[in-house]
């Protein structure tokens, strides 16, 4: 009887502890996913096989009673999240409070979370700090901003992609252009960046680009930059990881290349030529030019190659498949550097990719939902 609050990794996946991986392999009876389909790959990956129940923010206030006292009746569970630390901004507080009501024993390991990364690296003051996760998209979202910015200690806060630059400004409105701030984006993974500066060239950055992934800000207290050295080019410093995923095998490149020019090409079902092509005859295409045979499908093509179980792990060349509500493979492309796709859908075309799947732009939503990634295996 007791409940286990399993931190797990954020990004890269050597950030598990030993300890976790006991513990979910061998201590427990159930494990509460926030996303099921999210914690099964991590599992997988590590070759722990155990019963899943959902348990997120959209049933936490439901279950929890039932789940509380499944533990009390001797069962064993685990919780965790999509990646880091449980309720950390995801779900488990409601949790841990009805299992302390009731006196079901309750054990939180240390491990990974985003903010304190995110903190130690941004060279702002880490002796007090203020955390508030995510600011309200709405009502109190001004009135919290006024009192982060009169706060003396540094606040870090989570932020969507989306909303960064928006965020950033406020901030900047509230408090001035020079409060120096730090965006970590990506942390632990393949595109991890750290931008720091003041708040006008930090804003300055990010608008200049397409910004993904997850994002922490660090933003410096009231008054604590009094005697720093404007040092600005050192404030500006970025951790140019982008080309870390680079792919060095030349015949992928080549894969690639011979893609590329076939951007524009419309798409045709069942087509595998010039004047029309589709999903899967584009991948075969491509990759029948570096002398890879690949079946016709994407159902079939799904079968070949090796596994690459996370999207971090992913390298330009390697084939993402997207599934259909039931499951079924129904599209492929050709994953290339830049958290981007290579693909044919309505035309050959690029788009962005991150973990749910394809986000296409132009309609500002995802159109195809990530199922697998496989390694074609070539000579290096």
């Amino acid at each position: 009887m007791k409940l286990y609050l399993v931190p797990t990794p954020i990004g890269n996946l050597e950030d598990i502890t030993l300890r976790a991986l006991r513990i979910l392999r061998e201590e427990v009876d159930v494990i509460l996913a926030e996303d099921t389909r999210t914690s099964g790959n991590l599992l997988k990956h590590y070759d722990i096989s155990k019963p899943m129940v959902a348990f997120h923010l959209n049933n936490e206030h439901v279950v929890v009673e039932r789940i509380a006292q499944r533990i009390a009746n001797g069962e064993r569970m685990a919780l965790v999240t999509d990646a880091g630390t449980p309720a950390i901004s995801d779900p488990g507080f409601m949790l841990v409070r009805e299992c302390i009501r009731i006196g079901v024993p309750v054990e939180c390991l240390p491990g990974a979370t985003a903010f304190v990364p995110a903190l130690v690296n941004s060279g702002l003051a880490a002796d007090h700090f203020i955390f508030e996760g995510f600011l309200p998209h709405k009502k109190g979202r001004q009135t919290k901003i006024r009192q982060i910015v009169e706060n003396e200690y540094t606040t870090i806060l989570y932020e969507s992609p989306f909303r960064l630059v928006k965020t950033l400004e406020q901030l900047a409105e509230a408090a001035g252009h020079d409060r120096r701030v730090s965006v970590a984006r990506e942390l632990t993974k393949i595109y991890e960046e750290n931008v720091r500066g003041t708040l006008a060239e930090v804003i300055e950055y990010f608008s200049a680009k397409e910004v993904k992934g997850e994002i922490v800000i660090v933003f410096e207290g009231k008054n604590s930059n009094q005697n720093h050295n404007q040092n600005h080019n050192q404030n500006h410093n970025q951790n140019h990881n982008q080309n870390k995923n680079q792919n060095k095998n030349p015949e992928l490149n080549e894969m690639i290349s011979n893609g590329l020019q076939l951007l524009g090409v419309p798409y045709r079902w069942g087509g595998r030529t010039v004047f029309g092509i589709d999903c899967s005859g584009f991948v075969q295409l491509c990759a029948k030019s570096i002398g890879i045979k690949l079946p016709r499908d994407a159902s079939q093509q799904v079968k070949c190659g090796n596994d690459v179980y996370f999207l971090m792990e992913a390298q330009p060349g390697d084939l993402a498949f997207f599934e259909n509500e039931e499951h079924h493979i129904v599209h492929v492309g050709i994953i290339i550097e830049g958290e981007k796709i290579l693909h044919a859908s309505g035309k050959v075309r690029i788009d962005h990719i991150d973990q749910t799947g394809i986000f296409n732009e132009e309609l500002g939503k995802h159109t195809h939902f990530l199922a697998a990634i496989k390694r074609l295996g070539v000579r290096g």
